[in-house]
């Protein structure tokens, strides 16, 4: 990868930093943001930015984004480590869970298609053309 440059958002801790790390390690140049004010050593101006109006929708998302900082399975740097690899290898994958919790999400939803598949199957197939 001699001669690119990586973009990595979110490097001020957890898989972010990892990434930064195991990119650095490798000799790649990296540019590195991170939104956390104690780890990026930031003032309170995030704070002024809040906007009254929005404190019900955006206000709720940010809180709960603060409130689950820190809180997600799983090594970070052992899932740098797998996203370095996936980036190297010769047919990408079109998805993948780098995590248990994640796998287990993937599987519900498509448990869920299937039901509804099944269940609406019958409106589906009766919009095609039938020839006569």
């Amino acid at each position: 990868m001699a001669g690119k440059v990586w973009m990595i958002t979110g490097a001020s801790r957890g898989l972010g930093a990892e990434i930064a790390k195991a990119a650095l390690a490798a000799s790649e140049r990296v540019i590195a943001t991170g939104r956390e004010r104690v780890s990026l050593n930031l003032s309170s101006e995030r704070d002024a930015l809040q906007i009254a109006d929005y404190a019900k929708t955006v206000g709720k998302t940010r809180i709960s984004a603060v409130e689950r900082n820190h809180q997600r399975p799983g090594d970070p740097a052992k899932l740098a480590q797998a996203l370095l690899q996936l980036a190297n290898i010769a047919k990408p994958l079109l998805r993948s869970a780098l995590r248990t919790d994640a796998l287990e999400r993937i599987a519900e939803k498509n448990a869920f298609v299937v039901r509804e598949m099944a269940e609406w199957r019958s409106l589906t197939e009766s919009t095609d053309f039938k020839e006569a």
